[in-house]
């Protein structure tokens, strides 16, 4: 009799369940999107265009967005024993003007002091790609001294 009264029991919550489920509408999407599904809109930061195309790499509030975001403040500063130990205080204006006199004539930067070389995150997406298909042809630019410093930059000890 137990058997019994389990087994009707089950059939009993599967017809409910079966009929609740044959009886419910579909919901209907609201007519407008909600608040929620909108996108931020990305922050831009007014600038040159090297500024803007930079700034695509990096998400909004970082430190090379902000960097970027004051191009004529020090971001990486000389001589500090942590940031670019006996080396040249860069700002991000400074750091693209390296990277384009740098693109004028490419040399070999493997055996540049790291102190004299500036941050990379001044290069779009495309200058990056450029950047290292010309650094990784071995052989084929010139070296570049040791103490390479195309802009003539002061170095901080």
């Amino acid at each position: 009799m137990g058997r019994y009264r389990r087994t009707s029991f089950a059939a009993a919550v599967i017809l409910i369940v079966a009929a609740a489920c044959t009886t419910v509408p579909p919901t209907a999407s609201p007519a407008t999107p909600s608040a929620t599904a909108t996108p931020t809109p990305r922050p831009t930061i007014v600038g040159p265009e090297w500024v803007q195309a930079a700034a695509e790499r990096w998400d909004p509030g970082t430190p090379q967005w902000i960097a970027l975001a004051h191009p004529d403040t020090p971001y990486g500063l000389g001589g500090s024993a942590h940031a670019n130990p006996n080396g040249v205080t860069f700002t991000a204006a400074q750091a693209r003007l390296w990277w384009d006199t740098w693109f004028a004539s490419p040399v070999d930067l493997s055996e540049v002091a790291s102190g004299l070389l500036p941050s990379n995150f001044v290069l779009s997406v495309d200058e990056m790609i450029m950047a290292h298909q010309l650094l990784k042809t071995n052989g084929v630019l010139p070296k570049a001294p040791h103490d390479y410093n195309p802009l003539g930059l002061p170095v901080i000890p």
